[in-house]
């Protein structure tokens, strides 16, 4: 039986933090691997206020969206303003790792081809 929680901080963000995100793919979305070596994909979307009702409680939404595998597993689309800052900073700290990791692996790579050619 799936559990539902209101709280974004349990249901979806503490899953997401499991994740290694390895990659920055742009468009506001993410890939990496879980400690099982299976494939994530995490992505962020920004749903505009459909009425002026809705414009003066929450005029954007953001929804995170995750595939694992390439199939979809789950969505969160945020409540309110404070969901909206804690996924998206959340986001922010994910992306931000990510690229971390991808220079050091293109730095890497660099000195391994340096070294490569300078053998020749």
């Amino acid at each position: 039986m799936r559990k539902f929680s209101t709280d974004i901080q349990t249901s979806f963000i503490d899953k997401l933090a499991k994740v290694e995100f390895t990659k920055d793919c742009g468009d506001n979305t993410l890939k990496g691997n879980l400690p099982n070596g299976l494939k994530v994909k995490f992505s962020l979307e920004l749903k505009l206020a459909n009425s002026h009702h809705d414009m003066d409680s929450m005029p954007v939404q953001v929804v995170g969206r995750v595939f694992i595998e390439g199939k979809y597993a789950g969505s969160w689309g945020c409540v309110d303003s404070s969901d909206n800052s804690k996924l998206v900073s959340f986001f922010q700290e994910c992306r931000a790792k990510a690229q971390n990791l991808e220079h050091k692996i293109d730095r890497a790579n660099e000195d391994q081809a340096t070294k490569v050619f300078e053998n020749l």
